[in-house]
Protein backbone atom coordinates (compact mmCIF):
# COMPACT_ATOMS: atom_id res chain seq x y z
CA UNK A 1 0.00 0.00 0.00
CA UNK A 2 2.70 2.49 0.92
CA UNK A 3 4.23 1.58 -2.67
CA UNK A 4 1.42 2.83 -4.42
CA UNK A 5 1.24 6.00 -2.61
CA UNK A 6 4.42 6.41 -2.87
CA UNK A 7 4.99 5.91 -6.57
CA UNK A 8 1.55 8.32 -7.54
CA UNK A 9 3.36 10.83 -4.94
CA UNK A 10 6.54 10.35 -8.10
CA UNK A 11 3.74 10.72 -10.69
CA UNK A 12 2.65 14.20 -8.95
CA UNK A 13 5.55 15.46 -8.76
CA UNK A 14 6.52 14.53 -12.40
CA UNK A 15 3.96 16.21 -13.24
CA UNK A 16 4.71 19.32 -11.62
CA UNK A 17 8.26 19.02 -12.98
CA UNK A 18 6.66 18.50 -16.43
CA UNK A 19 4.59 22.07 -15.92
CA UNK A 20 7.41 24.15 -14.93
CA UNK A 21 9.79 23.32 -17.46
CA UNK A 22 6.88 23.98 -19.93
CA UNK A 23 6.33 27.47 -18.87
CA UNK A 24 9.75 28.52 -18.45
CA UNK A 25 10.60 27.56 -22.26
CA UNK A 26 7.29 29.23 -22.89
CA UNK A 27 8.26 32.46 -21.18
CA UNK A 28 12.32 31.94 -22.63
CA UNK A 29 11.35 31.82 -26.11
CA UNK A 30 8.16 34.78 -25.59
CA UNK A 31 11.01 36.93 -24.13
CA UNK A 32 13.61 36.05 -26.80
CA UNK A 33 11.63 37.06 -29.58
CA UNK A 34 10.84 40.43 -28.55
CA UNK A 35 14.19 40.95 -27.97
CA UNK A 36 15.15 39.57 -31.05
CA UNK A 37 16.10 43.13 -33.06
CA UNK A 38 12.81 44.08 -34.05
CA UNK A 39 10.76 46.50 -33.59
CA UNK A 40 7.02 47.60 -35.40
CA UNK A 41 6.48 51.31 -35.57
CA UNK A 42 2.63 52.30 -37.30
CA UNK A 43 2.88 55.24 -39.62
CA UNK A 44 0.48 57.30 -40.80
CA UNK A 45 -0.07 58.47 -44.44
CA UNK A 46 2.35 61.25 -43.73
CA UNK A 47 4.94 58.41 -42.26
CA UNK A 48 4.60 60.37 -38.84
CA UNK A 49 4.55 57.53 -36.10
CA UNK A 50 0.70 56.70 -34.90
CA UNK A 51 -1.21 54.27 -33.47
CA UNK A 52 -1.80 50.26 -34.59
CA UNK A 53 -5.82 51.91 -34.94
CA UNK A 54 -4.81 54.68 -36.84
CA UNK A 55 -1.61 53.67 -38.82
CA UNK A 56 -2.08 53.16 -42.93
CA UNK A 57 1.55 51.86 -42.81
CA UNK A 58 3.70 49.62 -40.49
CA UNK A 59 7.47 49.17 -40.17
CA UNK A 60 9.96 46.40 -38.93
CA UNK A 61 13.20 47.73 -38.02
CA UNK A 62 15.97 45.17 -37.93
CA UNK A 63 19.30 46.36 -36.09
CA UNK A 64 21.86 44.37 -38.45
CA UNK A 65 25.19 45.67 -37.01
CA UNK A 66 26.43 48.80 -35.04
CA UNK A 67 24.16 51.99 -36.36
CA UNK A 68 22.94 49.86 -39.30
CA UNK A 69 19.08 49.43 -39.16
CA UNK A 70 17.31 47.21 -41.85
CA UNK A 71 13.57 48.53 -42.46
CA UNK A 72 10.88 47.38 -44.28
CA UNK A 73 7.86 49.35 -44.95
CA UNK A 74 4.28 47.90 -45.13
CA UNK A 75 1.25 48.77 -46.36
CA UNK A 76 -1.57 48.02 -43.98
CA UNK A 77 -3.08 45.39 -46.24
CA UNK A 78 0.82 43.79 -45.54
CA UNK A 79 2.23 44.08 -48.87
CA UNK A 80 5.61 45.27 -49.12
CA UNK A 81 6.34 48.85 -49.38
CA UNK A 82 9.95 50.05 -49.09
CA UNK A 83 12.66 48.04 -48.22
CA UNK A 84 16.32 49.75 -47.03
CA UNK A 85 18.96 50.15 -44.73
CA UNK A 86 19.53 53.26 -42.39
CA UNK A 87 22.49 54.14 -40.40
CA UNK A 88 20.97 56.14 -37.65
CA UNK A 89 18.37 54.65 -34.82
CA UNK A 90 15.84 57.94 -35.47
CA UNK A 91 16.00 56.15 -39.14
CA UNK A 92 16.86 59.17 -40.69
CA UNK A 93 19.68 58.99 -43.14
CA UNK A 94 19.48 56.50 -45.87
CA UNK A 95 22.42 54.47 -47.40
CA UNK A 96 22.70 51.72 -49.92
CA UNK A 97 19.78 50.09 -52.60
CA UNK A 98 16.54 51.07 -51.52
CA UNK A 99 13.35 49.52 -53.53
CA UNK A 100 9.64 50.95 -53.01
CA UNK A 101 6.84 49.23 -54.15
CA UNK A 102 3.36 49.92 -55.22
CA UNK A 103 0.46 48.55 -53.20
CA UNK A 104 -0.44 45.99 -56.20
CA UNK A 105 3.26 44.54 -55.84
CA UNK A 106 4.79 46.21 -58.85
CA UNK A 107 8.20 47.82 -58.90
CA UNK A 108 7.57 51.87 -57.35
CA UNK A 109 11.47 52.81 -57.94
CA UNK A 110 14.59 51.62 -57.57
CA UNK A 111 17.95 52.82 -56.52
CA UNK A 112 20.60 53.74 -54.11
CA UNK A 113 21.14 55.94 -51.49
CA UNK A 114 24.78 57.82 -50.20
CA UNK A 115 24.68 59.77 -46.77
CA UNK A 116 20.65 60.28 -47.08
CA UNK A 117 21.43 61.58 -50.59
CA UNK A 118 19.99 59.58 -54.13
CA UNK A 119 23.32 58.51 -56.10
CA UNK A 120 23.72 56.74 -58.91
CA UNK A 121 20.62 55.66 -61.95
CA UNK A 122 17.30 55.68 -60.09
CA UNK A 123 14.82 53.71 -62.11
CA UNK A 124 10.92 54.64 -61.40
CA UNK A 125 7.91 52.83 -62.44
CA UNK A 126 4.30 53.33 -63.27
CA UNK A 127 1.76 51.19 -61.47
CA UNK A 128 0.79 48.49 -64.29
CA UNK A 129 4.94 47.96 -64.50
CA UNK A 130 6.11 49.97 -67.16
CA UNK A 131 8.88 52.24 -66.90
CA UNK A 132 7.73 55.85 -65.28
CA UNK A 133 11.63 57.28 -65.97
CA UNK A 134 15.15 56.38 -65.53
CA UNK A 135 17.33 59.22 -64.08
CA UNK A 136 20.64 59.62 -62.97
CA UNK A 137 21.90 61.07 -59.71
CA UNK A 138 25.56 62.99 -58.24
CA UNK A 139 24.98 63.51 -54.30
CA UNK A 140 21.23 64.19 -54.35
CA UNK A 141 21.14 66.32 -57.69
CA UNK A 142 19.71 65.05 -60.96
CA UNK A 143 22.03 64.97 -63.90
CA UNK A 144 20.09 62.90 -66.45
CA UNK A 145 16.50 61.80 -66.35
CA UNK A 146 13.98 60.37 -69.24
CA UNK A 147 10.47 59.98 -69.16
CA UNK A 148 7.90 57.44 -70.14
CA UNK A 149 4.50 57.24 -69.94
CA UNK A 150 2.51 53.93 -69.48
CA UNK A 151 2.52 52.96 -72.73
CA UNK A 152 6.21 52.94 -72.61
CA UNK A 153 6.36 55.87 -74.91
CA UNK A 154 9.15 58.79 -74.51
CA UNK A 155 8.10 61.59 -72.67
CA UNK A 156 9.64 65.08 -72.80
CA UNK A 157 11.24 66.69 -69.70
CA UNK A 158 8.24 69.65 -70.28
CA UNK A 159 5.53 67.32 -70.33
CA UNK A 160 6.46 65.00 -67.26
CA UNK A 161 7.01 68.06 -64.87
CA UNK A 162 3.77 70.35 -66.07
CA UNK A 163 1.77 71.35 -63.20
CA UNK A 164 -1.51 69.69 -63.27
CA UNK A 165 -4.51 71.91 -64.26
CA UNK A 166 -8.07 71.56 -64.09
CA UNK A 167 -10.33 71.88 -67.82
CA UNK A 168 -13.32 73.28 -66.03
CA UNK A 169 -14.23 77.05 -64.51
CA UNK A 170 -13.31 77.77 -61.10
CA UNK A 171 -16.84 77.16 -59.95
CA UNK A 172 -16.90 73.89 -61.17
CA UNK A 173 -13.80 73.01 -59.28
CA UNK A 174 -14.45 74.13 -56.24
CA UNK A 175 -17.59 71.97 -56.50
CA UNK A 176 -16.07 69.15 -57.53
CA UNK A 177 -13.50 69.69 -54.23
CA UNK A 178 -16.53 69.83 -52.08
CA UNK A 179 -17.91 67.34 -53.38
CA UNK A 180 -15.25 64.69 -53.38
CA UNK A 181 -12.17 65.58 -50.58
CA UNK A 182 -12.97 63.50 -47.43
CA UNK A 183 -11.06 64.36 -44.52
CA UNK A 184 -9.81 61.45 -42.17
CA UNK A 185 -11.59 61.24 -38.75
Amino acid sequence: MMMGSLFELTQAKMKKMKLQLFLTTTLFLISFQNSSGQDTIYLDRHFEETTKIKHHYYRLVNKAAKKVYKVKDYYKSGQLQMSGTFTSKRLKKKTGPFTYFHENGNKDAEGNFNKDKREGEWIWDHENGAKSSIEKFSKGKRKTANFFDVNGGEVSLEEAEQEPKYLGTDKEFLEYITSNVKYPD
